[in-house]
């Protein structure tokens, strides 16, 4: 029996509210982005494995351009919000249970973000790097810490979904170099629960170390959204790492 002051996993209570707390963001022109990012630097769309799918929206847009689309979270509940049609498999990206060889690994929206530690980031990548034959593609994104000084500023208004209210406390330790996200769900009942949602902050430094590490010797940063290049004053950098 859940507890008033009770705390649940990342993306349990979250994972139904998801899609209505995701409804700005803007899927077509996302979708259309790395597909005009993969025409640019000549990646072939075949064998494509999406990691932390999320409920797999992105991957509703993308999927008819490739050979063959399947997506993956660590998360069953948010699995389980994805579109019928979506081929689809539960792992933790640091434990990858897959043989099978893709053309492209993709990751989006920070969720390389949620993997804590240098350490786990390598076993992550080391995975993807395993999946991939000479010639495949990693594309992946990650917050910057300038992203985090501006949006743990930006109050979110509370989301009413059926007996119950969400809201979001958002805030960034530059110490640490942890964004920690608070979700507070308040019931009719009385009743509080809160999922707890922590990320890490890396340099563009670290990341390329890191990736080099993995065997990765081809690696392309770009500004967010653009065909610039990124550096560390960018809000988020797109990443294209090659074998």
């Amino acid at each position: 029996m859940l507890t008033r002051t009770d705390r649940a996993e990342p993306y349990s209570l979250f994972a139904p509210v998801y899609n209505y707390h995701m409804r700005y963001v803007n899927y077509v022109y996302w979708s259309r982005y790395l597909l005009k990012l993969m025409q640019k630097n000549g990646i072939e769309k075949g064998n494509l494995l999406e990691i932390a799918a999320g409920t797999g929206t992105l991957a509703s847009y993308l999927k008819p351009h490739f050979k063959s689309y399947m997506i993956s979270d660590i998360s069953k509940d948010m699995l389980k919000q994805s579109k019928s049609g979506l081929q689809k498999i539960c792992f933790d990206m640091r434990k990858f249970p897959l043989k099978t060889r893709f053309d492209i690994v993709l990751s989006a929206f920070d969720s390389i973000n949620y993997i804590l530690s240098p350490g786990e980031i390598k076993k992550v990548f080391d995975n993807v790097s395993a999946v991939l034959p000479g010639g495949g593609k990693f594309l992946f994104d990650t917050s910057l810490e300038r992203n985090s000084h501006v949006y743990s500023t930006i109050f979110k208004k509370p989301i009413r979904i059926k007996d119950f209210v969400v809201k979001q406390e958002s805030r960034y330790d530059s110490e640490e170099k942890i964004h920690t996200n608070t979700f507070t769900f308040e019931f009719e009942s009385g009743k509080i629960i809160r999922e707890i949602h922590r990320q890490r902050i890396y340099t563009v430094a670290e990341i390329e170390e890191i990736l080099t590490a993995s065997g990765f010797t081809e690696i392309k940063k770009f500004d967010s959204f653009s065909f610039r290049e990124g550096n560390e004053e960018s809000f988020r950098i797109q990443f294209i790492a090659g074998k």
